[in-house]
């Protein structure tokens, strides 16, 4: 890949979270801790600049 570090770490993150909301019953809280986020605010706001919509609105269209 010729992503800058910063960009393949995003990437990964989004990804991963993207995994946990879909597949497991984690809160949005624990899925923003366990992709390296403190704060639930900012792990949202990254999530719906990146994804476009919210972690929860995502979940939702994702539901089985």
């Amino acid at each position: 890949m010729n992503l800058p570090l910063s960009d393949y770490i995003s990437m990964v993150r989004i990804n991963k979270a993207k995994s946990y909301l879909a597949n497991t019953d984690y809160s949005i809280e624990i899925i923003s801790q366990k992709v390296g986020y403190s704060s639930i605010s900012s792990f949202s706001r990254f999530f719906k600049n990146n994804v476009g919509m919210s972690p929860l609105k995502y979940r939702k269209i994702t539901e089985t």
